[in-house]
């Protein structure tokens, strides 16, 4: 009963208000709950974003893809999934990759590892997305996305926007306060969120059966 009840507990999915709370007040926390709770978001962020593209499923049905011990069930698992449905590019693909290696070495590591340990800052120096060129995320409107070119009260121009099509602001991401590894990790880990959570909300190529069940 007790392990039933746990593992409910760790399904048990954030809103909107609390992940954004979550992300704002992230770079706070040590390196280790940061390393192991945002891989978490973005594990969340997948299966919100696959499961916008699929057919409407059954819980039994999205319990069998996604429950515990299901095929799905793994932040590996999900990332091939949504390469293979094309919701991100394999660029993307490698930088969820990288996420998940760190979170891994933070969580079976038992000695003192921070974000400055050699092998940890030359995997964050490896993610992609923070060298992304403001011109080029901006051309990521089709999904939802945009700079606030600090045109937007209270965020800055590093600062990134999930905009709705007709332009009113969904929800937001400041840029971390902190600069080295940890502070790259952090931004990563929040602009794949930013991407996750605008295929979630747009789905740009759900599948639909006929009438009759078939293809």
């Amino acid at each position: 009963m007790a392990s039933r009840s746990l593992k409910h507990l760790s399904r048990v999915a954030p809103d909107w208000a609390e992940i954004h709370g979550i992300l704002d007040g992230i770079s706070d926390h040590t390196d280790r709950e940061v390393a192991i709770v945002s891989a978490a978001l973005l594990d969340h962020g997948l299966e919100c974003a696959i499961k916008a593209n699929l057919i409407d499923l059954t819980k039994v049905d999205g319990d069998r893809l996604f429950g515990d011990r299901a095929p799905m069930n793994t932040l590996s698992a999900k990332i091939i999934l949504a390469r293979a449905m094309s919701l991100i590019s394999q660029r993307l693909q490698k930088d969820l990759d990288t996420v998940r290696d760190i979170r891994n070495t933070f969580s079976h590591a038992l000695g003192n590892v921070s974000f400055y340990s050699a092998e940890i800052a030359n995997a964050c120096d490896n993610l992609k997305i923070p060298d992304e060129r403001q011109d080029e995320i901006k051309n990521y409107h089709h999904i939802g996305l945009s700079t606030s070119d600090g045109n937007v009260p209270g965020y800055g121009e590093k600062d990134m926007l999930l905009v709705s099509s007709n332009n009113s602001i969904v929800t937001a991401i400041r840029h971390p306060s902190i600069d080295g590894p940890k502070g790259r990790y952090i931004w990563s880990v929040k602009l794949i969120w930013m991407f996750l959570a605008a295929e979630a909300a747009w789905p740009k190529a759900k599948f639909k059966p006929d009438k009759d069940g078939g293809i």
